[in-house]
């Protein structure tokens, strides 16, 4: 889906149907500015996970911890991540996926 497509999608969701008595007419209460601008940056940002709740990512997958330093759960130990190399005991309260680059700017 292009970005357009989305935002047509996100509008189409968000717009409101509402009778004025008055005129007894149908209008569109459309989402503000702020409510589109706030909605794009949601859609932006990497979704934390807090791991003391059970969310857990797939078990040998790379992510960042809450340091933003990449961290992998082996086994039900958190470990860091050097190279190609593992240190035990990484500290993990919150992770997100690595951001992946598109190539788009």
């Amino acid at each position: 889906m292009t970005d357009e497509e989305m935002a047509k999608a996100w509008t189409r969701g968000h717009t409101e149907i509402f009778l004025d008595e008055e005129l007894g007419m149908e209008h569109l209460k459309e989402p503000t500015s702020e409510e589109s601008y706030l909605a794009g940056l949601k859609a932006g940002r990497p979704k934390w996970h807090k791991a003391a709740d059970g969310d857990l990512p797939e078990e040998e997958i790379e992510v960042l911890n809450d340091d933003g330093v990449e961290v992998i759960l082996i086994n039900g130990h958190w470990r860091y991540v050097y190279g190609s190399e593992w240190e035990d005991d990484a500290h993990v309260d919150h992770w997100c996926e690595i951001p992946k680059y598109t190539g788009e700017e």
